[in-house]
Protein backbone atom coordinates (compact mmCIF):
# COMPACT_ATOMS: atom_id res chain seq x y z
CA UNK A 1 0.00 0.00 0.00
CA UNK A 2 1.40 3.26 -1.08
CA UNK A 3 0.73 6.73 0.48
CA UNK A 4 -1.57 7.33 -1.98
CA UNK A 5 -3.56 4.36 -1.40
CA UNK A 6 -7.00 5.46 0.20
CA UNK A 7 -8.31 3.54 3.23
CA UNK A 8 -11.81 2.96 4.31
CA UNK A 9 -13.11 3.36 8.21
CA UNK A 10 -15.52 0.67 8.53
CA UNK A 11 -17.64 1.61 11.32
CA UNK A 12 -20.82 -1.19 12.95
CA UNK A 13 -22.32 0.14 16.37
CA UNK A 14 -24.79 -0.15 18.41
CA UNK A 15 -25.85 3.34 19.55
CA UNK A 16 -27.67 3.80 22.48
CA UNK A 17 -28.41 7.33 22.38
CA UNK A 18 -29.09 8.49 18.74
CA UNK A 19 -30.30 11.73 20.15
CA UNK A 20 -26.74 12.67 21.09
CA UNK A 21 -25.25 11.21 17.73
CA UNK A 22 -27.49 13.28 15.54
CA UNK A 23 -27.15 16.43 17.98
CA UNK A 24 -23.77 16.48 19.40
CA UNK A 25 -21.57 14.11 17.86
CA UNK A 26 -22.39 14.10 13.93
CA UNK A 27 -22.02 18.07 13.90
CA UNK A 28 -18.51 18.17 15.56
CA UNK A 29 -17.05 15.52 13.49
CA UNK A 30 -18.20 16.83 10.26
CA UNK A 31 -15.40 19.05 10.65
CA UNK A 32 -12.77 16.95 11.10
CA UNK A 33 -13.91 14.98 8.68
CA UNK A 34 -13.25 18.46 5.96
CA UNK A 35 -9.85 19.31 8.19
CA UNK A 36 -8.43 15.20 7.14
CA UNK A 37 -10.02 14.93 3.44
CA UNK A 38 -12.46 12.52 4.91
CA UNK A 39 -15.52 11.38 3.31
CA UNK A 40 -18.34 9.35 4.57
CA UNK A 41 -19.39 7.34 2.24
CA UNK A 42 -22.50 5.29 4.00
CA UNK A 43 -24.26 6.10 7.10
CA UNK A 44 -27.02 4.29 7.69
CA UNK A 45 -29.39 2.31 10.61
CA UNK A 46 -31.26 0.65 7.25
CA UNK A 47 -29.18 -2.26 6.09
CA UNK A 48 -30.34 -5.40 3.71
CA UNK A 49 -28.80 -8.45 5.38
CA UNK A 50 -28.37 -10.95 2.56
CA UNK A 51 -26.29 -13.55 4.65
CA UNK A 52 -25.24 -14.09 8.45
CA UNK A 53 -26.32 -11.83 11.24
CA UNK A 54 -26.22 -8.13 11.67
CA UNK A 55 -26.97 -7.14 15.57
CA UNK A 56 -25.70 -3.74 15.03
CA UNK A 57 -27.61 -0.32 14.27
CA UNK A 58 -25.96 1.86 12.48
CA UNK A 59 -23.64 1.31 9.76
CA UNK A 60 -20.90 3.92 8.64
CA UNK A 61 -17.73 3.61 5.87
CA UNK A 62 -15.38 6.82 5.56
CA UNK A 63 -12.74 7.18 3.00
CA UNK A 64 -9.78 8.76 4.06
CA UNK A 65 -7.15 9.81 1.15
CA UNK A 66 -4.36 7.98 2.95
CA UNK A 67 -3.60 5.82 6.07
CA UNK A 68 -1.84 8.58 7.42
CA UNK A 69 -5.28 11.09 6.96
CA UNK A 70 -6.88 8.11 8.68
CA UNK A 71 -4.23 8.24 11.46
CA UNK A 72 -3.80 11.77 12.02
CA UNK A 73 -8.20 11.87 12.03
CA UNK A 74 -8.35 9.37 14.93
CA UNK A 75 -5.26 11.27 17.01
CA UNK A 76 -6.65 14.59 16.62
CA UNK A 77 -6.83 16.26 19.60
CA UNK A 78 -10.10 17.77 18.56
CA UNK A 79 -11.78 13.88 18.00
CA UNK A 80 -10.83 13.10 21.45
CA UNK A 81 -14.34 14.50 23.49
CA UNK A 82 -15.60 12.72 20.25
CA UNK A 83 -14.44 9.62 20.82
CA UNK A 84 -15.37 9.65 24.57
CA UNK A 85 -19.02 10.75 23.36
CA UNK A 86 -18.80 8.02 20.81
CA UNK A 87 -18.19 5.42 23.36
CA UNK A 88 -20.65 6.60 26.22
CA UNK A 89 -23.53 6.56 23.53
CA UNK A 90 -22.59 2.93 22.39
CA UNK A 91 -22.44 -0.71 23.24
CA UNK A 92 -18.65 -1.26 23.04
CA UNK A 93 -18.72 -4.87 23.57
CA UNK A 94 -20.96 -5.64 20.40
CA UNK A 95 -19.47 -1.99 18.19
CA UNK A 96 -16.10 -2.26 15.55
CA UNK A 97 -14.09 -0.08 13.57
CA UNK A 98 -11.73 -1.44 11.20
CA UNK A 99 -9.46 -0.07 8.58
CA UNK A 100 -9.42 -1.49 5.08
CA UNK A 101 -6.83 -0.42 1.75
CA UNK A 102 -9.16 0.47 -1.00
CA UNK A 103 -7.55 -2.58 -2.88
CA UNK A 104 -5.46 -5.41 -1.54
CA UNK A 105 -5.05 -8.86 -2.39
CA UNK A 106 -5.95 -11.71 0.27
CA UNK A 107 -3.25 -13.29 1.73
Amino acid sequence: MTEATPVYMIVQLVIEDFDRLMNEYAPAVRLINERHGARVIVGTSAVDVIEGEYDRNLTVIIEFPSASAQQAWYEDPDYAPLKAMRLDISDTKNSSIIIAPASSTPS
